[in-house]
């Protein structure tokens, strides 16, 4: 009785890990991330910057299946690739500004090549690249 107990949930923690795979990861290649440098960028683009006030990228409503990007250049030779995408097929939505920073910044502190993953019905991505925009 107790071995069937032990192989009943060892096969649903296999089957559910095998059905609903991670949407997330981490680059493994490519350009390191500035953390600091970064999480300034991911500020101005989800709350907007100056004075007065310009909106951030991902500011304002997405329309179903939209991606909002950014493209910003940091020190040292590099850019960093931002986007965001509401994945949403028939709603549009706004996204709140402290929601968008914090979920961006996980693949920033996550991820020291920079990342992916989906929440709440968004996709969050954030890729440190050579060169310029």
């Amino acid at each position: 009785m107790y071995l069937s107990n032990v192989f009943t949930t060892f096969l649903t923690i296999l089957l559910t890990s095998y059905t609903n795979p991670a949407h997330a990861g981490c680059y493994v290649t490519g350009d390191f991330i500035s953390a600091e440098e970064t999480g300034i960028q991911v500020g101005r683009a989800c709350h907007g910057y100056g004075n007065p006030r310009v909106a951030g990228a991902f500011q304002g409503v997405f329309a179903p299946l939209q991606k909002k990007s950014s493209c910003v250049n940091v020190s040292g030779g590099q850019h960093v690739d931002m986007e965001i995408t509401n994945l949403s097929t028939t709603t549009s939505l706004n996204l709140d500004d402290d929601v968008c920073q914090a979920e961006m910044m996980v693949n920033v502190y996550n991820c020291n090549q920079g990342g992916w993953h989906d929440a709440g019905g968004w996709k969050y991505r954030v890729d440190p690249n050579p060169g310029s925009c």
